[in-house]
């Protein structure tokens, strides 16, 4: 971000200079960190100085993030939202703590509160059990992918199926990613956060 704005300034100021016809060069004997570059911009000493001033920024924050626990509303909105539903207890329980370090997370018991909930708080991801209540795991997916609004949510399916014995009830363009239970916490995170930044870069 601080790149992009610098870059601008950079575009703006050349821009500005060339149509009023000033020479916007000039020799600084207080540039020594430029190196042998003794000839600088106008724009470039804009750049270097924005980018300063909004780099301080994000360490203050990160810094006051570290030292009082509790981040600022720009980085809480920031953090991505997932969608946890599973219908025991513990279990549930277990999966909002290990990813509510790096998410917003909320967790529901089963599909038809999960569906509630999206109409409500849409989210970057879903991650979901099977066998479940009222709606299940496979009707959750279903709704998921037949819906504009939700079918480009990734979705990460948790279950005690056999994996080749789950993708025999569900399209594979379906499905993102998929842990048959006892699975490695450290595993899902991986391929939560891979599956964030592929939809991110799309």
């Amino acid at each position: 971000m601080a790149d992009l704005i610098c870059s601008n300034i950079i575009i703006f100021g050349n821009n500005w200079l060339a149509t009023h016809g000033v020479d916007g060069s000039f020799d600084c004997p207080y540039l020594g960190f430029f190196g042998s570059i003794r000839d600088v911009s106008i724009p470039c000493m804009c750049y270097v100085f924005v980018k300063k001033v909004c780099l301080s920024f994000v360490f203050v924050h990160l810094w006051i993030w570290h030292y009082f626990g509790l981040p600022h509303d720009e980085f809480r909105d920031m953090k991505k939202s997932i969608l946890v539903v599973e219908d025991e207890p513990g279990f549930r329980k277990l999966l909002k703590h290990a990813l509510s370090a790096e998410y917003n997370v909320t967790a529901v018991e089963n599909g038809q509160q999960a569906i509630d909930s999206l109409k409500l708080l849409p989210v970057d991801l879903v991650v979901t059990d099977v066998n479940m209540p009222q709606v299940n795991g496979f009707e959750l997916i279903t709704f998921l992918k037949s819906n504009p609004v939700f079918k480009q949510i990734p979705v990460v399916v948790i279950s005690s199926f056999d994996e080749d014995v789950f993708m025999q009830q569900v399209k594979p363009t379906e499905l993102d990613g998929y842990f048959q239970k006892p699975m490695d916490v450290n595993a899902l995170k991986a391929k939560i956060g891979a599956l964030l930044f592929k939809s991110v870069l799309a």
